[in-house]
């Protein structure tokens, strides 16, 4: 018998507020990834906060999972928005190996 991944769903979506919280703040993510603070985040730089989003979180499959969770807390168009968003980021990086610095993303339209 395969064991299923159970993730609740309040740990999943606090989770996901911090971090949005961390990428919105102007200066954060900036102290973190450019300053070397890490007593901010364990995000260390783009590609750790992505494999934290979309590896441990699995933030695009969580969100339809959780739609009707997030529907209830009116909040599923805002996360679903933030999980497109985040694949945007990575699908980005991908192209552009350039945006692996945190100095080039954080100061690119992206």
């Amino acid at each position: 018998m395969e064991k299923k991944d159970v993730v609740d769903f309040k740990y999943w979506f606090d989770n996901i507020l911090a971090t949005a919280k961390l990428m919105a703040s102007e200066t954060d993510l900036r102290r973190a990834w450019t300053q070397g603070d890490d007593t901010i985040t364990s995000a260390y730089d783009p590609n750790e906060l992505l494999e934290q989003l979309l590896g441990d979180l699995r933030v695009a499959e969580h969100v339809q999972m959780f739609e009707h969770d997030l529907q209830e807390r009116g909040a599923y168009e805002s996360v679903a928005t933030f999980a497109r968003a985040v694949m945007d980021v990575e699908s980005a990086i991908r192209s552009e190996p350039s945006l692996e610095n945190p100095e080039s993303l954080l100061a690119s339209p992206v």
